[in-house]
């Protein structure tokens, strides 16, 4: 009867946090890149968005349909693979000050995928998506530095010092 008291007690309390523990895992899933988001675009985020509604969501300025949709087309998912699309949308949401377009931006222009290889570009880029959280940034900025002159470093800098985000209107980061 001893044991089986406290084992009772334990049992019941992982039964009751269970259920917190995954509402919990669940926000930090929706929040993991620093974003709050209406809670249609929380749910929409992490399912299957059809290519019509995505595009009409990426136009009405939501950032995470353009991320998403800028995705779709520099994979080819649901759609030809497109460099210049994925890169005009991932320039969208990156403006609005979206870090994961900040930093698929800097992956572009630091290679030659889709003809956009532009060093200084991508070292801009990597230090916007630094600034907004993005961790793996960091990395790829710094190997940048041994391939770009000061000025160039300077003048990326410069830029990144000075630069803010512009919202178009729909989700907000």
């Amino acid at each position: 009867m001893t044991i089986a008291r406290p084992l009772i007690a334990l049992l019941t309390l992982a039964f009751l946090l269970t259920p917190l523990a995954a509402g919990a895992e669940n926000e930090r899933t929706v929040e993991a890149d620093g974003y709050l988001l209406p809670e249609t675009a929380k749910q929409l985020r992490h399912k299957p968005v059809p290519m019509p509604e995505l595009i009409k969501r990426a136009e009405s300025g939501e950032v995470w349909a353009q991320n998403r949709l800028a995705e779709r087309y520099l994979k080819g998912i649901e759609a030809p693979q497109h460099f210049a699309k994925a890169k005009d949308w991932y320039t969208r949401a990156a403006n609005q000050g979206y870090g994961p377009a900040m930093l698929q931006l800097g992956e572009l222009y630091s290679h030659n995928k889709g003809g956009f290889l532009n060093l200084p570009e991508a070292y801009f880029w990597y230090s916007l998506a630094t600034a907004n959280k993005m961790p793996a940034a960091l990395t790829r900025r710094d190997s940048l530095l041994e391939k770009l002159t000061p000025a160039e470093v300077a003048k990326a800098q410069d830029r990144s010092a000075h630069w803010a985000p512009k919202p178009e209107g729909g989700a907000k980061p």
